[in-house]
């Protein structure tokens, strides 16, 4: 029906621009173009008398033509001389009054005017536009209408850009770095711009050669370069970069950039007090224009980023919360800087809110850099909960990951879950060579305990969670000399006192005020999660049962209110052998795979407490075997939690 429908529609249609006259046909072509059907300048475009205008607009109007569909079948009726001298004419007399609308003018370059003046207008519209996607149909209207296109492709490849039409921009970055005659001014942003999307690829390295290769050329960009190359681990590069002389006025975004360069400096070569102080006045130099541009990074992220590195969450949450001021959901950093709030959640404790992100942004529509933050999160998110299931999804969806982006300085953090979580699902292998990556960076930056730190203890917790005591120390060490030398900071200290607590820990070594001191100041400064364990690993290997329950409340006061709730028990089944509250959460995770030393860890309970538990479970049951006990357990609805 729809499709007789259309078809009958369509003859109308034909029928009706077959029986036109020649003037009425011209007014038909001005509605292609957008003409509001108004008398006097149908009077002037097809130069014909006032009452003759009128009764056009009548018959416009009583046609209803589909100013769309119509065109073919118009251009053809017309002729493709007459129809573009229609088009002139009313292009002519909005240029006249003032009154082209930015719709109109696109909308004749696309019907083919090729007029200087409407190309001018367009490139002018382009250029004004606060709507990345307006400029860059401009841009592509104003070629069409005649412009030159080396003279816009510089602004043309970034407003693709900003839409996320990376494609087209590489393509014309590529023409742009490969001209001898280019225009130095649009070099530097062909750089900017390749920079841009290669770090939104996950390859900062790449960004950091654009750089390298513009050399003194960059003396515009010259702070934005040294961020780029001090995240890459070039800091010699960097500081060449901070020496060039500075060019064109003192603009706020010069200043900015500057700032936060200046910021990334004291990270590697003092500590990170003076750093987090000038990259927040780096974000306070940044609103409207200038915080919307486009780099290779953002100011707010690496506030954030550095925040969550020195345990200052708070930091980290009033730099974000800055960025939505002048975020819009879809630009390219929208979703990054959605992406380290959930990341502060987490950290915090609000696994649900750090879900929510997730669900949020939509991870598979997400750059490869954005979309390593998202999947090492949910690894994050797993492993924070004990689901195994889960963890082993979400390593499995970050594998293509894992051989496609390099490692920088800011993505540590995902790197950091990424490793736990291929360890903990037998995978190590494939994170070796980033593992290598980051410590050759590190290296090369003089280890900077700003960054290195979190790092490091990542190294610790992968020498637990591999069983691997050997491998803790060298981590463990690398704490404790950055302590020495950070002039106190808290966060450096807790570090290195929690890695030298948790080789005591693996010694057996159990001094229950030392791991309770390291697991609350672990909590404090945003480890809580990593706190709770400690004095949970502590408590399993006390040998002294009160030593051992004082140490699981410890661990239980700092996880209650961080990790979400653990499944909730089945309900209780219809049967007189029903199970006591406890035995129905150890029934839960015994059937969704959890060991005993698992689920112990999960309740704060030992692995033996787990063991009798469980052989009650059977004995009340009357199972005769494990397999036994599991099926019957399904029956009676354990397992099922989502």
């Amino acid at each position: 029906m729809l499709t007789r429908s259309a078809s009958t529609t369509d003859e109308t249609l034909r029928d009706t621009i077959e029986q036109a006259g020649d003037d009425l046909l011209g007014v038909f072509a001005m509605v292609t173009a957008g003409s509001g059907l108004d008398a006097e300048e149908i009077a002037e475009v097809l130069d014909v008398p006032a009452t003759g205008a009128v009764e056009l607009v009548e018959q416009a109007r009583q046609a209803r033509v589909d100013a769309v569909r119509s065109v073919p079948l118009i251009r053809d009726r017309l002729g493709e001389r007459r129809f573009l001298a229609v088009l002139h004419a009313f292009l002519t007399a909005r240029l006249r009054t003032d009154s082209l609308r930015p719709a109109q003018a696109i909308r004749l370059a696309e019907l083919g005017v090729r007029d200087d003046a409407l190309a001018t207008a367009l490139v002018r519209l382009a250029d004004s536009a606060l709507d990345p996607a307006i400029a860059a149909s401009a841009y592509a209207a104003a070629i069409l209408a005649g412009a030159d296109p080396a003279t816009v492709a510089a602004r043309r490849c970034e407003t693709a850009a900003r839409t996320g039409d990376d494609d087209t921009a590489m393509a014309i970055v590529e023409q742009l770095l490969a001209a001898a005659d280019t225009d130095p001014e649009d070099r530097r942003t062909a750089v900017r711009v390749g920079a841009t999307i290669w770090a939104s690829r996950g390859v900062l390295r790449r960004s950091a050669d654009l750089y390298r290769w513009l050399g003194s050329d960059s003396s515009a960009d010259a702070a934005l370069a040294a961020t780029v190359l001090y995240g890459a681990g070039d800091p010699r590069g960097a500081e060449t970069m901070l020496k060039a002389p500075t060019v064109g006025p003192p603009t706020d975004a010069m200043a900015a950039d500057r700032c936060l360069a200046e910021a990334m400096r004291h990270t590697i070569t003092t500590n990170a007090r003076p750093a987090l102080s000038s990259v927040f006045r780096a974000l306070a130099m940044q609103s409207g224009a200038v915080a919307r541009r486009l780099t290779p990074h953002s100011t707010a992220a690496i506030a954030a980023l550095l925040s969550v590195h020195n345990g200052d969450l708070s930091r980290a949450q009033a730099a974000l919360q800055r960025a939505t001021e002048t975020d819009a959901p879809g630009s390219r950093t929208w979703a990054f800087h959605r992406l380290l709030a959930g990341w502060v959640a987490m950290l915090a404790g609000d696994d649900e809110s750090a879900a929510a992100v997730l669900r949020e942004v939509g991870v598979d529509a997400l750059s490869r850099h954005d979309e390593l933050f998202a999947r090492a999160m949910a690894i994050g998110l797993a492993r924070r909960s004990g689901d195994y299931g889960a963890l082993t999804q979400h390593w499995q969806a970050a594998h293509l990951l894992i051989d496609e982006v390099s490692i920088d300085l800011f993505t540590l953090l995902p790197l950091g879950e990424l490793w736990l979580g291929g360890i903990r699902v037998g995978e190590s292998e494939r994170v070796e060579h980033l593992i290598t990556e980051a410590e050759n960076l590190l290296a090369a930056l003089g280890d900077p305990p700003a960054w290195a730190n979190t790092f490091h203890w990542y190294g610790v917790q992968a020498a637990i969670v591999a069983e691997a005591p050997q491998l803790l120390v060298k981590h463990a060490g690398s704490l404790r000399r950055a302590a020495e030398q950070s002039d106190g900071n808290e966060y450096a200290a807790a570090l290195a006192n929690a890695g030298r607590t948790w080789l005591q820990v693996l010694s057996d070594q159990i001094d229950p005020e030392r791991v309770e001191r390291s697991a609350r100041l672990l909590a404090r400064l945003g480890l809580a999660w990593d706190g709770a364990r400690l004095a949970g690993e502590a408590a399993l290997r006390a040998t002294d049962t009160a030593t051992a329950t004082g140490l699981l409340q410890v661990a239980r006061s700092l996880r209650q209110s961080q990790l979400r709730r653990t499944p909730e028990p089945a309900k209780t089944p219809p049967s007189s052998d029903a199970l006591s509250a406890r035995e129905a959460e150890v029934a839960e995770l015994v059937v969704l795979g959890f060991t005993y030393r698992e689920i112990g860890e999960r309740l704060y309970i030992s692995a033996k407490t787990v063991e009798h538990h469980v052989a009650r479970i059977r004995r009340r049951l009357g199972a005769g075997s494990r397999s036994e006990l599991l099926s019957m357990l399904r029956a009676m609805g354990y397992g099922s939690s989502p």
